[in-house]
């Protein structure tokens, strides 16, 4: 998957590159970001029903939380299964689902991991970087079959520049771009002394050939986006990581996010503080890694912060009743369950097979799944969630035991509904 993304935005990267050259721009870095840039165009439909399906949570935010404080208190398994069924029925009634925000999520972090391995290897996917590494690459292949022994000296810098698990080969010119792509200055001055024998590979990594080379990789402030951070000290490539996690810390202060109670609360919280951590783990990771990747987070970010704002601005002057009705509309016409109703659904049919769901008080016991569909069709939003006898149509007297009324109670009110539209009421 992985390796299949890479080639197609390595051909999507290959001709912004080309693109730029004829316009005379011959510039790796702004490659990265105008491919920042079409990643968002993308994305964009995704990121857009996103922040719909947001929008709808945050309005129906006031009765998840009516249902959190009903079960504050309740801690036993059926009570939690009973308060998931009861938000379950919320969702689906204003045709959302709390995971549906995680499809962009997943979309963006497979681009990423494609960019990254894109850049980790820059000449296997744009040509014209390709075709001046292959120059060297091809004469110091000829050279270590002439000479064997220069194998393990390439083998040693393989190693110092961390890129063995490219050079598996030293015949293969693949292979040994892979590992001359990242050489530094000091590794050329190294391969001058391994290579002084053969005329041809001297020739190819020249200074004023290694000057050329390296301009391809240029960004601005003479930046090479194959570097490291972390192997300049203190210089201008802390200014890659910086932005990088710049961006995100803005990104996270554009998002808007509905307020909580009870356990969401917590979990809210919980997602507060990792949200607002993300921008220095970003900092200590970007610090790590090749300049390109650190270039296309920041613009990623960047574009983001322009993106949210806009859809803030949006979303602020829109009609959010006529949006939801047309989101119940299409959630009717569909039919199609959310992956959040399959996961309740087979949390019910569990406990049915278990046998642990709630007694009515003429001792069937209730199935969450059709109970809860049903319940769903009504409007919560008047409805207070105190406890209520139950009427049953035959009138049975309830004669169960404490323990009994204590496991039937997370359910009562669901159980109340059902049988209220059962009766026609």
């Amino acid at each position: 998957m992985i390796d299949f993304i890479a080639k197609i935005f390595g051909y999507v990267m290959n001709f912004i590159y080309v693109m730029l050259g004829n316009m005379g721009v011959t510039n790796l870095g702004l490659t990265i970001i105008l491919f920042a840039a079409f990643v968002q165009l993308i994305l964009f439909p995704f990121i857009y029903i996103q922040q719909k399906k947001s929008k709808v949570t945050q309005v129906i935010q006031p009765e998840l939380n009516k249902i959190s404080r009903k079960y504050r208190d309740k801690k036993d398994q059926e009570s939690m299964l009973a308060m998931q069924q009861e938000q379950s029925a919320i969702y689906k009634k204003y045709g959302t689902s709390p995971t549906s925000g995680c499809l962009p999520m997943i979309i963006q972090m497979i681009i990423l991991f494609g960019v990254i391995k894109i850049i980790y290897n820059i000449p296997n996917y744009i040509d014209i970087v390709g075709k001046s590494y292959t120059e060297i690459a091809k004469p110091m292949v000829v050279a270590m079959k002439e000479e064997p022994s220069i194998k393990d000296d390439m083998e040693e810098i393989a190693k110092e520049l961390q890129a063995t698990r490219y050079y598996k080969d030293p015949t293969s010119v693949e292979d040994v771009v892979s590992v001359v792509y990242r050489f530094k200055d000091e590794t050329y001055e190294k391969a001058r002394e391994i290579f002084k024998n053969h005329p041809d590979v001297l020739e190819s990594i020249s200074v004023d050939s290694v000057k050329r080379i390296r301009s391809l990789n240029n960004f601005i402030f003479k930046l090479n986006v194959s570097d490291y951070p972390n192997q300049h000290g203190v210089s201008i490539y802390l200014l890659i990581p910086f932005l990088a996690a710049l961006f995100q810390w803005l990104q996270t202060k554009t998002i808007r996010q509905p307020e909580m109670t009870g356990d969401q609360a917590a979990m809210g919280n919980y997602m507060k503080v990792m949200t607002n951590t993300m921008p220095i783990v970003s900092l200590i990771f970007y610090y790590s890694l090749p300049c390109g990747i650190g270039l296309y987070w920041a613009a990623k970010a960047l574009f983001n912060v322009i993106q949210q704002v806009g859809f803030n601005i949006y979303f602020d002057h829109i009609d959010i009743d006529e949006m939801i009705a047309k989101q119940k509309e299409k959630a009717e016409k569909s039919g199609k369950k959310s992956f959040y109703e399959k996961m309740m659904e087979a949390s019910s049919n569990a406990a049915d097979t278990a046998g642990t769901n709630p007694k009515t008080p003429d001792g069937t016991r209730l199935n969450k799944s059709n109970d809860i569909s049903k319940a769903a069709k009504l409007s919560t939003k008047g409805i207070e969630y105190t406890p209520v006898e139950r009427t049953v149509k035959d009138e049975v007297a309830v004669t169960d035991s404490k323990k009994d009324k204590k496991k039937d109670k997370g359910f009562g009110d669901i159980a109340k509904l059902a049988n209220m539209m059962n009766e026609g009421k």
